[in-house]
């Protein structure tokens, strides 16, 4: 079971729910290559980093994550879940959790950066400046 996870924030170039479009549309891809079920995304994620966020704060965040977890566990009899985690803002928080209800933790950003995005970030202001 996937449990994809983003926030709901302000940015200046994107939908305020960009987060968890990425790790809905990533959960979808994952569930094509493992059968996976996907839960609906939580698009109500702590986003302390931003100047303004709609959603829960940390210990909200956890409870909702905890609730998810039990019913997953409880109605749908699946022992094995993963948070694919669309938000970088509340990571410390979402993967704590998920790690102390057991359930998996990805988070989309660090595969983004893993796999060159800072390099593709540096082409971009290269290309800003050279204009």
């Amino acid at each position: 079971m996937l449990i994809p996870l983003g926030s709901f924030e302000n940015r200046p170039w994107g939908p305020m729910v960009l987060d968890t479009l990425l790790a809905l549309a990533i959960a979808c891809r994952a569930s094509r290559v493992c059968g996976c079920a996907i839960l609906w995304s939580i698009g109500y994620g702590y986003s302390p980093i931003h100047r303004l966020w709609l959603g829960p704060g940390p210990d909200e965040l956890r409870l909702v994550l905890r609730r998810i977890a039990e019913q997953v566990v409880e109605r749908l009899r699946l022992r094995e879940a993963v948070v694919l985690d669309g938000h970088y803002g509340h990571r410390d928080v979402a993967a704590g959790t998920a790690k102390a209800l057991g359930l998996g933790y990805l988070n989309v950003w660090d595969v983004v950066i893993e796999l060159g995005y800072r390099e593709l970030e540096q082409q971009d202001r290269a290309r800003e400046a050279d204009r």
